[in-house]
């Protein structure tokens, strides 16, 4: 998805997606701000994100993705994204190819947790309020 919102222009928090973890450490020291989000680039069930707060924490994140395989093989290649806060809104769409129809907007209302892991999203309690009229 990261990948077709740069495609067109679609606004996201920056990022590169990586196959080797010494050339993610070296783009997030590079980058020099924290924190960095890291994601496995893969389907990881809710729990492939880890958020770290310091160089050490993300030179250990990446090592656990990529080397110790902790989230299986979606961890092959990782994306490192630019960490944003404030609201965030998902709004889907159902189409054929020709027609579009969008379905309700939805926002993620649940309270961040603490330490570096994300917090699952199957704990998320969603919340299809008319966001573009706030």
């Amino acid at each position: 998805s990261k990948n077709l919102m740069k495609k067109y222009r679609i606004p996201t928090a920056g990022y590169e997606v990586f196959a080797d973890p010494a050339a993610a450490l070296e783009y997030i020291k590079d980058q020099g701000k924290y924190p960095a989000v890291i994601k496995a680039d893969g389907l990881a069930l809710g729990k492939g994100v880890i958020i770290a707060q310091n160089e050490e924490e993300a030179k250990a994140a990446l090592h656990s993705i990529m080397e110790d395989k902790i989230f299986g093989e979606s961890g092959a290649h990782v994306v490192v994204e630019e960490f944003l806060t404030g609201p965030e809104v998902s709004v889907l769409a159902f189409t054929d190819g020709k027609t579009l129809k969008p379905m309700v907007s939805s926002m993620d209302t649940s309270a961040p947790t603490t330490g570096t892991r994300a917090p699952t999203p199957a704990a998320w309690v969603p919340s299809a309020q008319p966001l573009l009229h706030r």
